[in-house]
């Protein structure tokens, strides 16, 4: 008969369900089904895949993802519109679809996903930088009513329309060329 020993290291004090992983996974369900968050799989490192849409929009109270709440591939369409998040971190890296931010207080579009296959919204919000956005929207890119005095770190290639205007700095359609790439048109108004 073979005696086999199994070591599992947890800290003193920790709930063990906790240190298995076992906790998060219930707390990542629960807040899912929450936020009415359908169709999805947990995978083994507690990321979230979602085999269709996500709309998490309107909550006047939702300022960020839990820490155990990371998005990884969404199928579909992803939206965070009209809440009060100040960073993207917890959002997914892979959108199949639309990805909308906007109506936000974002200052940055770190953490946000480094592939977009439609439009790409973050309007309205308090960006300073678009440092964090995919170098290519397979769309539209919306970043007009933001706090953007340069357009540093904008895709290199729009494959839709650019909406950049108002915003800090007056962007010429000169100056947005030598940045990027924009096969569609280019909306850089002030005022509408």
């Amino acid at each position: 008969m073979k005696l086999v020993k199994e070591a599992i290291n947890f800290k003193r004090e920790e709930d063990p369900h906790n240190a298995l992983g076992v906790g998060n996974y219930i707390k990542i369900k629960n807040w899912l089904e929450e936020y009415n968050v359908s169709n999805y799989i947990i995978n083994d490192d507690l990321t979230i895949d979602v085999m269709g849409l996500v709309r998490i929009e309107h909550y006047n109270d939702l300022f960020e993802f839990p820490d155990y709440i990371q998005f990884n591939i969404i199928e579909n369409y992803f939206s965070i519109y009209d809440n009060k998040f100040k960073s993207l971190r917890g959002c997914p890296r892979v959108v199949g679809g639309h990805f909308a931010c906007s109506n936000n207080l974002l200052t940055s579009l770190e953490y946000g996903p480094s592939r977009v296959t439609k439009d790409y919204y973050c309007s309205n919000n308090r960006l300073s930088t678009l440092k964090g956005a995919p170098g290519l929207i397979y769309g539209d890119f919306e970043c007009h009513k933001n706090k953007l005095s340069t357009l540093d770190y904008i895709p290199k290639i729009i494959k839709g329309n650019l909406i950049c205007g108002q915003n800090l700095g007056l962007f010429s359609e000169k100056y947005i060329n030598s940045l990027c790439k924009v096969r569609g048109s280019i909306d850089n108004r002030q005022k509408t």
